[in-house]
């Protein structure tokens, strides 16, 4: 590897301060243009506006886990609240700017973190490729709403920026942010026990104070408030981590194999050329090499144009930084590894932490984090004595990959909205019929639902109701609270049976509670009405049509109550 390798210690790092403005301006001002650009296009009933709809409960006085039901921590909730005590009628819209930036944010922590380890001399137009890169690949055509894995992933970069300063009290806030991220979702602990190891920091006592800190005030605060042991039911109970893990990963047996091959072969062309002598010159196999792992970016920005291909080629991404580690792993010398693997590792482990998700089971979150590591290996091994003609030509290549990828990246936000119709169908305006929503445009069919809905709650305003299973969002600035004690009713949410039990017992003990039932699935208004089916995943919608007595309906909604002793 030896000269090729291309890599320095971190100690190096304060040589980027000077790229500071530059970071502010790629955190202020490209969040405002996608979010003038995107911010107005589409809602999505099924998911947008349930960790605001928690905010609301905090709000409102409500603990955690007691009062209502939360299978993650809180953090997401605390985080959003200012947007929804300030946003009025405007929530959404603001919600979604807030999420632009803090893609920004992770977009900018990451070109910093990861630059510092490049020993060429990273340019302005380098720094925003890597930005680009970073934030187009993570936000991709994923629907910009408060998130909970956006959240942790944003406290994880943050704190990576911070624990690779040298003033340890700065260091200390940098692990701190790394504990805070599992309060937003139990995923990231794995990544938050492996990065010190990876950084060489686990020797210190104060890494593991600062790392454990967020957790112990947690479950401090849950003791007081007396809602630890329904915290312990909902949080420590969830299962599937094989598949999530293990198992998704190879069920994609094309993309992810196929990103090890590449990539490994690809860091055996640049590094190990010696392997080929006499049949190939050097440095046309360290052109080959970086091609191979330039064409694999490529193909992201190509994906994007076909939506949801982003899905199977982030774990393409995966298996490519996968396979660098693999050849760190059995050619380099020990002493070469570790600055190297650093920056691997860390992607990897980060990435794998965010596709901890039975919902959404995919590193895409974190796919310009494994891009950013792509870039930066190819930066490692570009001769610095290299002729006009060859710089040319590769400045030519990275202009390229940013022209396609902001490209592609608005033609997606356009076209392959999630959930949603493309942004030429999007003719209907929510402001007067679901509270918080100025701004905001959705198709016909997710209207005449929404509206459906609106004409129902009207009926029965003064009343005490619910909405099941979908219509989280409704809470989020509805004039009552929710007086079921769970907003998102999604199968995901209620794996443990003891939870769905205390949802009957709160719906059998609520005399005249009104039950507002979904007819039709929210998840597929973009495209039909498709009728959620007897016996369908979920379990209060099966529960409610066999104890409840249907009382009224209207075209997407039935009206249920449960009979209580002495009516008939």
């Amino acid at each position: 590897m030896g000269k090729d390798s291309g890599f320095i210690s971190a100690s190096n790092e304060d040589s980027f301060r000077s790229s500071h403005l530059l970071y502010f301006v790629f955190v202020s001002i490209v969040p405002a243009i996608s979010h003038v650009l995107f911010s107005w296009a589409g809602y999505n009933p099924s998911d947008d506006g349930f960790i605001l709809a928690y905010s609301r409960r905090i709000l409102e006085g409500q603990i955690p886990h007691l009062d209502f039901i939360s299978i993650r921590p809180v953090g997401s909730a605390i985080l959003h609240l200012p947007v929804v005590l300030l946003g009025g009628g405007y929530t959404y819209w603001i919600s979604r700017f807030v999420v632009w930036c803090e893609f920004a944010v992770m977009a900018a922590a990451w070109t910093h973190v990861f630059s510092s380890f490049a020993s060429l001399k990273v340019r302005l137009f380098d720094k925003t490729l890597f930005f680009f890169v970073a934030y187009i690949f993570s936000v991709h055509t994923f629907p910009v709403m408060a998130w909970h894995t956006i959240d942790g992933l944003l406290m994880i970069s943050l704190g990576l920026v911070w624990t690779r300063k040298k003033k340890p009290a700065v260091k200390f806030i940098g692990f701190f942010f790394l504990g805070l991220s599992c309060l937003f979702k139990q995923s990231f602990i794995p990544a938050v026990f492996v990065l010190p190891f990876i950084w060489n920091e686990w020797k210190n006592k104060k890494t593991w104070v600062a790392i454990f800190l967020p957790g112990l005030l947690y479950s401090g605060y849950l003791l007081v408030a007396g809602a630890f042991g329904d915290a312990f039911i909902q949080l420590c109970f969830q299962t599937g981590i094989i598949q999530a893990g293990f198992i998704s990963y190879l069920t994609e047996w094309i993309t992810f194999p196929l990103g090890i091959i590449w990539g490994f072969l690809s860091c055996l062309l640049m590094y190990r050329r010696k392997l080929l002598n006499g049949v190939f010159k050097p440095n046309f196999l360290r052109a080959a090499g970086m091609t191979a792992l330039g064409v694999s970016l490529f193909t992201y920005p190509a994906g994007l144009w076909m939506g949801r291909a982003v899905w199977n080629l982030a774990f393409w991404l995966f298996g490519i930084v996968a396979g660098t580690a693999l050849y760190f792993f059995l050619f380099a010398k020990r002493s070469e590894r570790g600055n190297v693997l650093k920056p691997v590792l860390s992607a990897l482990v980060i990435a794998w932490s965010v596709s901890l998700s039975k919902g959404y089971n995919s590193p895409s979150l974190a796919a310009g984090i494994l891009a950013l590591v792509i870039l930066l290996l190819i930066f490692s091994v570009f001769p610095s004595g290299a002729g006009k003609n060859v710089k040319r030509l590769f400045g030519l290549l990275k202009c390229a990959l940013l022209i396609m990828s902001v490209g592609a990246f608005v033609w997606a936000r356009y076209n392959h909205i999630y959930l949603e119709r493309p942004a030429s169908d999007l003719e209907y305006s929510l402001e007067d019929i679901f509270p918080g929503t100025k701004k905001i445009r959705t198709n016909e069919n997710t209207f005449r639902f929404l509206k459906d809905l609106d004409r129902a709650v009207e009926k029965y305003r003064g009343e005490e109701f619910t909405i099941i299973p979908d219509c989280a969002g409704y809470w989020v600035k509805a004039s009552q609270v929710n007086p079921l004690s769970i907003d998102w009713l999604q199968p995901v949410e209620l794996k443990n049976q003891r939870l769905v039990d205390r949802l009957e017992n709160e719906i059998r003990s609520k005399q005249g509670l009104i039950l507002i039932v979904q007819k039709v699935h929210a998840e597929y208004l973009f495209r039909e009405f498709r009728p959620i089916p007897e016996n369908s995943a979920y379990k209060l919608v099966n529960f409610i049509r066999t104890g409840g007595r249907k009382f009224a309906g209207t075209e997407y909604f039935d009206m249920y109550r449960f009979l209580y002793e002495g009516e008939k």
